[in-house]
C-alpha cells in the first residue's frame, strides 16, 4: 500500500512537472537574439536593440494571426496592434524590464469585417498598414484604426475590434490598380502626420516611373521622392512618424533564398509641399553580418525615441513572427 501511494506521489510529481514544461513550451513568446556577434551593432550606428522575441502564432486557436504586416501602438489602452495578411486586427502586451522587451501577451485577435458584418477574406483581406487615431489622448477606448490593403488598393476605418466605421480617399495614383507594379506590391507603407496627414507609399515604384527612386504619396497630390535602398531589389515595408515630425522609413533588400538579406532605417524629413526629401540613414541590419533577421514589415513608435519591428512570416514553416524593440538614436555624421 505504501508502495502504491508513493507511486501515486511519483506520478503526480511527474505530471505536474509535465504540465509545466508544457506550458513553458507553449509560450506565446520566447526570447530571441537578434544580434550573433559582436560586431554586428557598427552597421546600425542609429539603432541600439532593448529587446527581442519571437511570437509563436501557432499556439493559438484559429484564426491564427500569422503575416503580421503591421503595428500600431495604443498609449490609452497600453496595447501593441497588429494587422495581418488574412484580415484579423491583433492585441498584444509587451511587457518590459528595466526598459527592454521581454514578453509579449497575446490578448485577443479579431476579425476586419465589411459593412454587413461578414468577416473579409480572400483579395479583401489583405491588410498591409495601419495607424492608430486618437490613441494617446487620454481617453480609453475611442482609438481608431486607419488600415491600407493591398490587391484591392483601398484605405478603411476600423475600430479596435475589427468593425468598419468607413473610408478615406486614396491619392489618385495608388487609385487604379493597373498603375501598380504587382497585385502584391501594392500599398504597403502608411502613416500620418500632424501636419501632412496621411503618408503612403507602395512596396515597389508604380509602372512608368524611375524605379532608382522612392515615392511617398499624400493628399493634395503632393509626392516626395527619395533614392532607393536598393534600385533593383529594394521595397518600401514601413513608414512611421517620429516625434518630432521626421518620418522613419524602412526598406528591404531581398533576391531570394541564400542571397543576403538587407534592412535600411532612414530618417526623412519631409516639405510641406513635397519635393525631394532629405534622407538621412540609421542603421542596417544584414543577415551576413550577425544580424538575425527575418521578413520585417512593420514598425511602430511606443514612446521616446523608442519603437516597435516585426516581421512577416509568410506562414511558412522556415519563417518566424519577431518583434523587435529598438531605440534610436543619432549616429556620427554620414560622410
Amino acid at each position: 500500500m505504501r508502495v502504491l501511494r508513493r507511486l501515486v506521489v511519483v506520478c503526480a510529481v511527474l505530471a505536474a512537472l509535465s504540465a509545466a514544461s508544457a506550458g513553458a513550451e507553449q509560450a506565446f513568446a520566447t526570447p530571441y537574439t537578434l544580434l550573433t556577434t559582436a560586431d554586428a551593432a557598427a552597421s546600425a550606428p542609429g539603432m541600439v536593440v532593448r529587446g527581442a522575441v519571437m511570437l509563436h502564432p501557432a499556439r493559438l486557436a484559429a484564426p491564427r494571426p500569422h503575416e503580421m504586416s503591421a503595428l500600431a501602438w495604443d498609449a490609452d489602452a497600453e496595447l501593441l496592434y497588429a494587422v495581418t495578411d488574412n484580415g484579423l486586427v491583433v492585441h498584444l502586451a509587451p511587457r518590459f524590464a528595466d526598459g527592454e522587451l521581454v514578453d509579449v501577451a497575446w490578448r485577443a485577435s479579431f476579425p476586419l469585417r465589411d459593412a454587413g458584418g461578414t468577416p473579409l477574406s480572400g483579395h479583401l483581406a489583405d491588410a498591409e498598414a495601419v495607424v492608430a487615431r486618437r490613441a494617446g489622448n487620454g481617453i480609453r477606448g475611442d482609438t481608431e484604426l486607419v488600415i491600407a490593403f493591398e490587391r484591392v488598393p483601398r484605405l478603411a476605418r476600423y475600430d479596435v475590434e475589427g468593425r468598419l466605421l468607413g473610408t478615406e480617399r486614396l491619392p489618385r495614383a495608388l487609385a487604379e490598380p493597373a498603375r501598380y507594379a504587382g497585385d502584391n506590391l501594392q500599398i504597403e507603407a502608411l502613416t500620418e502626420h500632424p501636419a501632412l496627414g496621411l503618408v503612403m507609399a507602395p512596396e515597389r515604384p508604380l509602372r512608368g516611373t524611375d524605379t532608382a527612386d522612392v515615392t511617398l504619396y499624400g493628399a493634395a497630390a503632393r509626392r516626395w521622392q527619395l533614392p532607393a535602398f536598393d534600385r533593383e531589389h529594394g521595397s518600401v515595408v514601413a513608414l512611421e512618424t517620429m516625434p518630432d515630425g521626421a518620418l522613419l522609413l524602412l526598406e528591404r533588400r531581398f533576391v531570394k533564398v541564400f542571397f543576403p538579406i538587407r534592412f535600411a532605417l532612414s530618417r526623412l524629413e519631409l516639405s510641406a509641399t513635397g519635393g525631394v526629401a532629405d534622407v538621412r540613414r540609421l542603421a542596417v541590419l544584414d543577415n551576413t553580418a550577425g544580424w538575425a533577421v527575418d521578413n520585417f514589415e512593420g514598425i511602430a513608435h511606443h514612446r521616446g525615441r523608442c519603437y516597435f519591428m516585426v516581421s512577416d512570416d509568410n506562414a511558412h514553416l522556415l519563417q518566424h513572427t519577431l518583434l523587435v524593440y529598438f531605440e534610436l538614436r543619432d549616429p556620427a555624421p554620414a560622410r
